[in-house]
């Protein structure tokens, strides 16, 4: 039997040559007798035998890598059988006619009859399972939810898709199938027509239509958003919708014209509480003032002013 003492192979240091440095042995089970076929200081591990050969690695050569060696049973020599000067060689494996090992990240087959060595070219033709896309359950992911105007379809927010859902009969939807995009805060109009939300497609979270049915492409409202914003409420005459940001104004937008209006700017906190007049011509609004108090405030689309 050849063996090595000592395992050291998943040691991280180098060019080691002090008393733990390993030897390869040889015991004969007949005789009980152990012998040393190495006796180097450096480092020499791994014996593999075939035949009257006992093959191994050490790094006892002037670039101190771990090489290819072979000790020959008949005339008690060691002779070096691979000439790497980057890496060591790491992990042989003896086979019939040939050893394999790795060495700089390669594969490498060393033909023991022939003593010539050659990278072994690998492709790997695999599935690409880790990146294809998959069916997610999303129930526990839902944010914002609510029921159509005509109570027969529910809308969901989860996991950056817009989707809707019958009470009984018909196909989920998925309205928006934005990989890589954040779509988030839907709102159904009061008309039934649309999904209003927001999403963050071209880099900031703008305002975007898209038709309930699924029925065509969704349609950006707004651009160039500066901050972010918050909760989109429809006019009851689905004709515009109303939102607060972060940098503390209420503001609407005309769906058709895509004209934005500021109705106000506050100077203490952002606008969280804003609704429609029923017949969509005022906005009521609660401002938080410098004191901290909030004050309620109406504002006439008509006159443009509070």
């Amino acid at each position: 039997m050849a063996y090595n003492q000592i395992f050291r192979e998943f040691r991280t240091w180098k060019r080691y040559r002090g008393g733990m440095a390993d030897d390869v042995w040889i015991y004969d089970f007949a005789t009980k007798k152990t012998e040393n076929i190495t006796n180097n200081p450096a480092q020499d591990i791994i014996p593999m035998w075939s035949g009257n050969k006992i093959y191994f690695l050490s790094d006892r050569d002037e670039n101190k890598k771990m090489n290819l060696y072979v000790y020959d049973l008949t005339t008690k020599e060691s002779k070096k059988l691979t000439n790497f000067v980057d890496f060591d060689i790491k992990f042989p494996s003896l086979g019939k006619n040939n050893i394999v090992f790795e060495n700089g990240g390669f594969i490498y087959r060393f033909d023991m009859n022939s003593e010539k060595y050659a990278k072994v070219p690998i492709q790997i033709a695999e599935d690409m399972v880790s990146g294809r896309s998959g069916i997610i359950d999303v129930k526990d992911k839902i944010n914002t939810y609510e029921i159509s105007p005509d109570g027969k379809r529910a809308l969901f927010c989860a996991r950056g898709e817009i989707f809707t859902v019958p009470v009984k009969h018909g196909a989920t939807r998925n309205l928006t199938q934005s990989s890589a995009v954040h779509d988030r805060n839907a709102k159904w109009s009061p008309d039934g027509k649309w999904i209003a939300f927001l999403s963050d497609k071209h880099g900031d979270f703008d305002i975007y239509l898209v038709p309930q049915d699924g029925n065509g492409p969704a349609q950006q409202i707004t651009t160039g958003a500066q901050t972010y914003k918050y909760t989109i409420r429809w006019s009851p005459d689905s004709k515009k919708l109303l939102w607060g940001d972060k940098m503390l104004r209420l503001r609407y937008v005309d769906i058709t014209s895509k004209k934005i209006t500021e109705v106000a700017k506050a100077e203490a906190w952002e606008f969280r509480q804003y609704t429609w007049s029923p017949d969509s011509k005022w906005i009521a609004y609660a401002k938080v003032e410098l004191n901290e108090m909030d004050k309620i405030y109406l504002y006439s689309l008509k006159q443009e002013k509070t």
